[in-house]
């Protein structure tokens, strides 16, 4: 994957895994009403850059959220 921060600063990265992970985590956190979701040393999005968790930065969590709903438009046809 290939995010484009507001800074020009490019990200590229292997997102393999992260779309199924970061779903369920959104999942979780909703169920339980906070920001909790997944346990991030089980989660392939538990990368971190410059001191920040990679799917906690704007850009990188709206790329994900669209890659997740495409996966669901995908499943549900």
């Amino acid at each position: 994957m290939r995010v484009t921060l507001e800074n020009g600063v490019t990200l590229e990265f292997d997102s393999t895994g992260m779309m199924e992970d970061f779903r369920e985590c959104s999942r979780m956190a909703r169920e339980s009403g906070s920001e909790n979701g997944k346990d991030c040393k089980t989660c392939k999005c538990d990368k971190v850059v410059g001191g920040t968790g990679l799917c906690t930065i704007p850009e990188v969590e709206r790329a994900l959220e669209e890659a997740v709903e495409a996966l669901e438009e995908e499943k549900n046809g």
